[in-house]
């Protein structure tokens, strides 16, 4: 019999930080909601433990992960596999893994974080057995699809969702991401998409920066492409070190990048005082708040920290094409939340120019009401789906 108690997060999450980061602010806000629930996180992030912290009702199991580092030959990225299995392997371990713990966890609710179906569909028996046993399923979106993360639009897929699916959380606003409107093939289940607005930090009073330098914050992003955008950013910066006075870049590197590309960085601004490469940090609220601008990847967790704090600032996405990065971004530069964004393979030039530009940008003003409690509706949507 399956427990009303218990809840598993999943997200598919190998690579970037954005899905993990979600599960460790869902499973903290719901324990704190509810003193009798416990909540199993599950990831195939390296870097689960930065943002979840197994303990008092909380913990996770991580899955076997996987990177994708660029190859400089071949300009494309490789897939490394942590453990060195065969592919097939690799997948059957995972799946093993899934269906022990809901054997012997036993949850009622199941909420699947971006992809409804897991890598390569692994979690298609396990939320097949979950429905027949009465188990609910909910599915968390962006509200951008990126059809890139499963199978969306194929009718077989499309169907079994239409049968598993009890409820769908969109962490947006309907005037920005209507899906009925964005993806027709999701008409089925209009009674059931819940927009819960977006999913930003808590405001918090930091202490305020005086000084008279205008301080620039580079975060690059989480996923393999950061490493490119990384060295554009480095080079940018060291050139308008030396033509603007009364300024000073500090830079957050992406958690993939190599402590031997780190070091190559650190020595090409050896000679730039004001200039201070960070490794990866998953908070930077309080310099995001002390900065004049803020120039980062097009991440959503990015943008709904850009909506509880109003910055100037620059975007390029390191997504490629119509992504669900640039659509998302474009929407939000019409409604005033970010000043400028660039395509990704925007050259050298362009970025020293639009950095340049950049600290002469108007703070912004956004010009509707952005509903920023996406966390506790979310916790209040999920408590009330195990109640049903």
């Amino acid at each position: 019999m399956l427990n009303n108690k218990r809840i598993v997060l999943y997200s598919h999450d190998g690579r970037s930080y954005g899905h993990i980061s979600k599960l460790g602010k869902f499973s903290e806000a719901l324990i704190k909601e509810k003193d009798d629930l416990s909540v199993y996180c599950i990831s195939s992030s390296p870097f689960g433990s930065n943002f979840i912290k197994p303990f008092n009702r909380i913990d996770y199991l991580k899955l076997p992960s996987y990177y994708t580092i660029y190859n400089h030959e071949t300009n494309n990225f490789d897939t490394k596999f942590f453990v060195k299995f065969k592919k097939e392997e690799f997948y059957d371990v995972r799946k093993a893994l899934l269906t022990a713990l809901f054997e012997y966890y036993k949850p009622y609710t199941l909420f699947m974080e971006c992809n409804p179906l897991g890598k390569r569909n692994e979690m298609y028996s396990i939320i097949k057995n979950h429905k027949k046993q009465g188990g609910k399923v909910v599915w968390g979106i962006n509200g951008i699809v990126d059809p890139a993360d499963f199978e969306f639009g194929k009718k077989d897929v499309m169907d079994f969702l239409d049968q598993s699916i009890d409820k769908i959380f969109v962490y947006n606003q309907k005037e920005i991401v209507d899906v009925i409107n964005e993806y027709p093939e999701l008409e089925k289940f209009s009674d059931r998409i819940k927009y819960i607005g977006y999913l930003c930090p808590p405001l918090v009073e930091y202490n305020q920066d005086i000084s008279q330098v205008k301080k620039v914050l580079i975060q690059t992003g989480g996923g393999g492409r950061s490493i490119l955008l990384m060295r554009k950013i480095i080079k940018a910066c060291c050139f308008l070190s030396k033509d603007i006075c009364n300024i000073e870049f500090k830079i957050y590197t992406g958690q993939y990048l190599p402590d031997s590309e780190f070091n190559e960085h650190k020595s090409a601004i050896a000679n730039c005082n004001n200039i201070n490469l960070c490794k990866f940090t998953n908070n930077i609220l309080e310099e995001l708040s002390n900065c004049y601008l803020f120039i980062g990847a097009g991440g959503y967790n990015t943008l709904s920290e850009l909506i509880r704090y109003p910055k100037r600032s620059i975007i390029i996405p390191v997504q490629v094409d119509e992504s669900e990065q640039k659509k998302h971004c474009e929407r939000l530069l019409d409604l005033g939340v970010i000043n400028k964004f660039l395509p990704f393979n925007s050259d050298i030039a362009t970025i020293i120019k639009t950095i340049a530009e950049g600290l002469n940008y108007n703070e912004p003003i956004h010009k509707i009401n952005f509903k920023k409690d996406g966390i506790s509706r979310f916790v209040e949507e999920l408590i009330n789906t195990t109640k049903e």
